[in-house]
């Protein structure tokens, strides 16, 4: 079976009309490091002090440098940053402080502003946050997990957290919601892939996957029931898994794709089944289509980049340009720190003609349903529209958060866990003297 997508390619915009200088982490936590909406790009800034990170707005260029607007607020490095699915001027901090931040973005004449004073701050992890994840169908919802081996989900409007997973004590290594944004899927450190219902806060499936320890990432495909996971073979290959959702024991697809070190960052095109990876040091991106069970995954094109990669990211799908067949966007920010817009394109003749099989109709970035309704069993309801004329998003609802008491009790927790690990390491140094 051949694909309609085989000649992807990247089309990337030169160094002279991109951002340059973005002093992006140097961290070597794996996490994306970037983000991107209609209106921004935004990543964490290599700093030596406090947790900085910066958001810029998209088409511009020149040099970054130290001149970038900074978002500082967190005591400890910034490890990833995510945009509100439904307002563009919102956006999550995750850091090395435990703690969740949320900002509002404010532009004076078209250049962000830095600021010191974030929304809200959500405690109770007790070590680092490693990733956040909006949920793309329920308003004001957050997904995290932390290096003490947790997953929460946050209600943002009441900057709380609703429930706490422990799957067990080996590390989470990514973590992704479905798009019908019910269920999480997260790889751990016990070589199993986890898939976790959200609203009942109980684990649906733990079964064997990659078996190699070196890291792994997962996507849903909820289209054809699927998920895609990236990982390692026990011979560090680094291998591409596809199991359905509704048998998942075993893997219906699993693929080795070269002995590279760095982990694969797998990114979905949810209307079309493209599935585009990238990861950090490589100068190669990998295309692959997720098919019914017959040929679960197809091989499609490979597109070197002039340099290796440090930093990527999707933008949301009606950011593309139809009039050139850009079935996806992302952003990528490069080993010399150029931070480019990166076009996924399939190459058809009479591309200025709108092309219906590239451009289904698309999820409108409007919530699907409201927390508390979500919580209580209502499932989401999408809009959809097409993209033949293009859309500009609108600015998205006022966004508030709850006033609440600064201690809550998740965050005494944590703060307790903190006493009492202090006090068992002074105790063995009087024990020691």
């Amino acid at each position: 079976m051949t694909s309609p997508y085989r000649h992807v390619y990247l089309e990337i915009a030169k160094p002279d009309r991109s951002y340059q200088e973005c002093n992006v982490s140097t961290t070597s936590i794996d996490t994306n490091l970037l983000a991107a909406n209609y209106r921004y790009i935004a990543f964490p800034l290599e700093t030596s002090g406090g947790g900085l990170f910066t958001v810029l707005p998209v088409g511009g260029q020149g040099k970054i440098g130290t001149t970038a607007p900074k978002f500082q607020g967190h005591s400890g490095g910034v490890l990833d940053v995510a945009f509100n699915p439904f307002n563009d001027n919102i956006i999550g901090s995750a850091a090395d402080d435990a703690t969740i931040r949320i900002w509002q973005i404010n532009c004076e004449d078209g250049k962000v502003k830095s600021q010191t004073e974030s929304l809200a701050v959500m405690k109770g992890h007790s070590r680092r946050v490693t990733r956040l994840v909006w949920n793309p169908a329920v308003n004001g919802c957050i997904a995290t997990f932390g290096a003490e081996n947790s997953v929460k989900i946050w209600d943002v409007a009441k900057a709380a957290c609703v429930s706490t997973q422990k799957p067990g004590k080996d590390a989470i290594l990514d973590i992704n919601w479905n798009q019908a944004g019910n269920l999480l899927v997260y790889p751990m450190k016990d070589k199993k892939l986890h898939v976790l219902d959200a609203r009942s806060n109980e684990e649906t499936f733990a079964v064997a996957s990659h078996p190699g320890l070196r890291g792994s990432r997962a996507v849903f495909y909820d289209k054809l029931n699927l998920i895609a996971t990236t990982g390692f073979s026990s011979t560090s290959q680094r291998q591409i898994m596809v199991r359905d959702t509704r048998n998942p024991e075993k893997a219906l697809k699993t693929i080795e794709v070269d002995s590279n070190n760095g982990i694969l960052a797998p990114f979905i095109d949810e209307d079309l089944g493209v599935l585009t990876c990238f990861s950090r040091g490589d100068a190669m991106v990998r295309f692959y289509e997720l098919q019914s069970e017959e040929k679960p995954l197809l091989e499609l094109n490979s597109f070197p980049t002039k340099e290796a990669i440090r930093a990527f990211a999707q933008a949301p799908k009606y950011c593309v340009d139809t009039n050139t067949c850009e079935i996806d966007r992302f952003y990528i920010i490069t080993q010399t720190k150029i931070a480019q817009q990166t076009q996924l394109i399939v190459p058809r003749k009479n591309a200025d003609m709108f092309q219906e099989d590239l451009y289904p109709e698309t999820n409108q970035p409007v919530p699907a349903v409201e927390f508390e309704a979500w919580k209580g069993g209502a499932e989401p309801e999408f809009k959809k529209f097409s993209l033949e004329n293009g859309y500009t998003p609108a600015d998205g609802p006022a966004f508030t958060v709850e006033a609440v008491a600064e201690e809550t009790v998740e965050s005494l927790k944590a703060e307790n866990e903190k006493l009492k690990a202090r006090i068992a390491e002074l105790e063995e140094q009087l024990r020691n003297k």
